[in-house]
């Protein structure tokens, strides 16, 4: 019983020392010697205006009928206004009332867009008395590609 103490602590220590020597996996890499080129965050997609900042105003304003007209036809059957106020109301009793939204960047993919916001919502704590307010984020994503020739939205979520 003893020595399988000493053997796990020496093993623990080894395995210690070999995370501290060798940095545990975490390294830095410079684009130096890389295939792909540093991409930075563009200012908006096509006229300045990403379809995700479209979707996320409608939503955060609760204007459904604007939120599903900005969807492609196919979506359109799928998720209506009936929907939109259903998952609304369903985000809302998880999370709160959604308040701003900020675009964080496109994620980079050799034949999509995927566009990444943070979307702010508000709520009270439970029980709370007064103006006690308790703020988070979710994450909302846009996937579009081209289809017939023209960028089209494929799906949307929040994770």
């Amino acid at each position: 019983m003893i020595m399988n103490k000493r053997w796990l602590f020496s093993f623990l220590i080894g395995v210690s020392v070999l995370v501290v020597i060798t940095g545990g996996g975490c390294r830095s890499l410079s684009s130096e010697g890389r295939g792909a080129p540093e991409i930075e965050a563009q200012p908006g997609g096509e006229n300045g205006v990403r379809l995700g900042d479209a979707l996320l105003a409608a939503f955060v304003d609760d204007d459904a009928n604007s939120f599903v007209a900005l969807l492609p036809e196919v979506m359109q059957k799928e998720f209506t206004v009936k929907s939109f106020a259903a998952h609304r109301k369903t985000m809302e009793k998880e999370l709160g009332k959604p308040v701003s939204f900020r675009y964080m960047g496109t994620l980079e993919h050799p034949l999509l867009k995927i566009d990444i916001f943070a979307v702010r919502f508000e709520r009270r704590p439970i029980g709370a008395a007064g103006d006690g307010q308790i703020f988070q984020e979710s994450v909302f994503r846009t996937v579009s590609g081209e289809l017939e020739g023209k960028m089209s939205l494929l799906s949307f979520h929040f994770m």
